[in-house]
């Protein structure tokens, strides 16, 4: 017979939890707890481990108890990892092990797919914004970003089956994907023709400014450049400040790149093209030495379904400022910013910490951008064709 928990162990429960968002919360403002609430947890948590059949281990209930709260609390970007999760998402894939070649985000709790440009969920027919239901027959609801990672991995050559619910049809979908030993696009910048530059940044990670800087510059000093094409295309965000640094790459100094709410209450800041805004205080200028042309030359942004967050934040920027058409497919729609926060061997939490608007006063989030030059081919001969066409119209 199993025995329910007394009232003082359920009052010491209570304690531990208190204590454990103290260890979590630590070097944080701390808020006033509900001691009402905690005790109701307490209560069902008691009942859980108690009464549950087939039983759940009570370390993966608080697992399920916080993952609840986070998602609960922030259905559009919140999640927790855990520890084992947190440092498997730092390590790079093993070798063998493929994948479909997307990207997974939340939309009202909701996981949603991204799909890499050329990558296997894209030859297979995946769409930006098309709804992961299963894979392989499981239920995805219930589960972490992590977790759902995890299941779309496997040996390479082995297919993963989605069913997704594509919203544009109001209808399931079901594919059948490949998965592939993947790797990464590397930052690039080449001549596609003898005064036209193309600066292809895949994504925004801690030293792409200073990448993209070092590129161009290097290829700038080989002959006249008359143009150049920004490709955003599956570039799905990453950290905020590479993405202001590199808009504030071909603005002028002081130009307004984005408005930024944030804390509790919504603060506003505006961020500028400034080397405050994209480096670290006292650090030197990455920009400083860049051809001065850059600032004004013709310039086009490459984006389609798959530009997120940062990269459609630079996208915006450029326009809104009247430094650059954007040509290509609409864009996904996200102006919320995601902060991942470690919790000190305990995993680490990821969520909603504030919300940007373009210097015109836009917010993307589920519209995303409307190019000026929509290109729907997924040819990337029709698409360079036409940014090209579009950059010798502006000379």
């Amino acid at each position: 017979m199993i025995s329910l928990m007394t009232t003082s162990q359920i009052r010491s429960l209570v304690l531990v939890a208190l204590m454990s968002m103290c260890s979590y919360a630590f070097g944080q403002k701390m808020q006033s707890l509900p001691l009402p609430e905690l005790q109701t947890f307490a209560s069902v948590f008691n009942q859980l481990n108690n009464t549950l059949v087939p039983s759940v281990e009570r370390s993966a209930l608080l697992v399920h108890a916080i993952r609840g709260m986070v998602r609960g609390a922030d259905p559009e970007g919140g999640e927790y990892f855990t520890e084992e999760e947190y440092q498997e998402s730092k390590e790079d894939v093993p070798a063998g092990i493929g994948d479909v070649g997307v990207t997974v985000l939340f939309r009202g709790g909701q996981p949603v797919l991204v799909p890499a440009d050329g990558g296997p969920a894209r030859k297979s027919g995946v769409f930006a914004g098309d709804v992961l239901l299963s894979i392989d027959g499981t239920a995805v609801d219930d589960l972490s970003q992590a977790q759902v990672l995890r299941r779309l991995r496997g040996p390479a050559g082995t297919k993963a089956n989605l069913l997704l619910f594509r919203p544009g049809l109001s209808a399931q979908v079901v594919l059948a994907v490949e998965r592939a030993e993947l790797r990464s696009p590397d930052l690039a910048v080449v001549r596609l023709q003898s005064d036209l530059l193309l600066l292809r940044v895949p994504e925004f990670s801690a030293n792409t400014l200073q990448m993209a800087v070092d590129a161009t510059r290097k290829e700038w000093s080989k002959g006249l450049v008359k143009g150049l094409i920004l490709d955003l295309r599956s570039n799905q965000g990453g950290v905020l400040e590479q993405a202001v640094g590199l808009a504030a790459m071909f603005l002028p100094e002081g130009a307004v790149i984005a408005e930024i709410s944030s804390g509790a209450p919504l603060a506003k800041r505006t961020v500028l093209a400034a080397n405050s805004s994209y480096s670290k205080p006292l650090a030197p200028d990455p920009l400083a030495g860049l051809p001065a042309a850059l600032k004004i030359l013709p310039l086009a942004v490459l984006v389609d379904d798959g530009t997120v967050a940062g990269a459609e934040l630079t996208a915006m920027a450029l326009r809104d400022n009247k430094r650059a058409v954007i040509v290509g497919r609409t864009t996904y729609g996200r102006s919320s910013i995601q902060t991942i926060t470690p919790l000190r061997g305990m995993g680490a939490t990821k969520m909603t910490t504030g919300f940007w608007s373009s210097p015109s006063g836009q917010r993307l989030s589920r519209k995303g951008i409307t190019p000026d030059l929509l290109v729907p081919d997924f040819s990337n001969e029709v698409v360079l064709e036409a940014a090209i066409g579009a950059l010798r119209g502006r000379k």
